[in-house]
């Protein structure tokens, strides 16, 4: 049988996704100053730190992790004051999670990004110098707000408890051999989704996770150097950000963010058939 798909048909769905997470999520900061807490919370809390903003997915880490597909998307895909206007909105968004392991991500796809175009054979474009001054502003606002307003501490001190709990999945106190081996499967509810794959599949289950992973992500590169696809450049930095996130996050066992990652790789296997234009790409499968 013969499939075609063509990923530009999905710019349509991704935009709509984004104007609802905009306003979704303006709604709840909306609800926060008027209320003093989301509706999810039994109680009002006077610190914006204590009120982790999780956008449609009600998940601050796990919607930390879509950012990392929606930013890089939304600063291919649109032009000129927009292309800034929506990027900051977004990058408001992430900070807003709160979460330590979605910041860290989102600085190792950037610094991929950056060092991408500076090795490529048109060097680093203008607008990808405006992004790096860009951060390097929002980064001297973050020290100012965390470091010198006192903040910091106050911030470390409510996370202290949650890095701990998920340090606790690298002591292996669960691991034995036939777990190792993945003849004796279990569930120990660890943090860390390399870990928990060990657990789950045993040591071949975490080496064949890599092995397609990393097949995957060098088919999605060579797919973003021949098309230049918005959907194309998210999903490599997707991918890239979802294998650092599992290093502190059990990634693999969150079913939304895991579909958009098997997603990305259902789309390396397809076969460029026919470049049209506006960098709309048609593949197909033959089987």
């Amino acid at each position: 049988f013969k499939i075609d798909i063509n990923f530009a048909e999905f710019d349509g769905l991704i935009k709509s996704f984004l104007i609802f997470t905009i306003l979704y999520e303006f709604l709840q900061i909306g609800l926060y100053i008027i209320n003093g807490r989301l509706p999810a919370l039994g109680y009002a809390t006077g610190k914006i730190t204590d009120v982790r903003f999780g956008g449609p997915w009600d998940d601050p880490n796990g919607f930390a992790l879509l950012l990392c597909f929606l930013i890089p998307y939304s600063f291919s895909y649109f032009k000129g004051k927009l292309k800034w206007f929506i990027s900051f909105i977004l990058i408001l968004f992430l900070i807003l999670t709160w979460s330590i392991t979605g910041y860290i991500t989102f600085i190792v796809i950037f610094i991929f990004s950056i060092l991408k175009k500076l090795f490529s054979k048109n060097g680093l474009e203008a607008k990808y110098l405006y992004l790096i001054i860009f951060g390097f502003v929002l980064s001297l606002c973050g020290t100012y707000v965390f470091f010198i307003s006192g903040k910091f501490s106050y911030f470390l001190a409510t996370k202290t408890e949650s890095i701990m709990i998920h340090l606790q999945a690298f002591n292996f106190k669960y691991l034995t051999v036939p777990t190792f081996l993945g003849i004796k499967p279990i569930y120990t509810g660890v943090e860390s989704g390399y870990i928990a794959l060990l657990y789950s599949f045993g040591i071949l289950g975490v080496i064949f996770f890599f092995i397609i992973s990393i097949y995957s992500l060098i088919k999605i590169n060579k797919l973003v150097n021949i098309t230049h696809n918005p959907i194309y450049m998210a999903m490599e930095c997707y991918m890239i950000a979802f294998m650092v996130s599992s290093i502190n996050l059990p990634m693999q066992f969150v079913f939304a963010n895991y579909g958009i990652y098997i997603m990305c790789i259902c789309a390396s296997l397809y076969k460029i058939k026919k470049v049209g234009k506006n960098n709309e790409s048609l593949f197909c499968n033959k089987s």
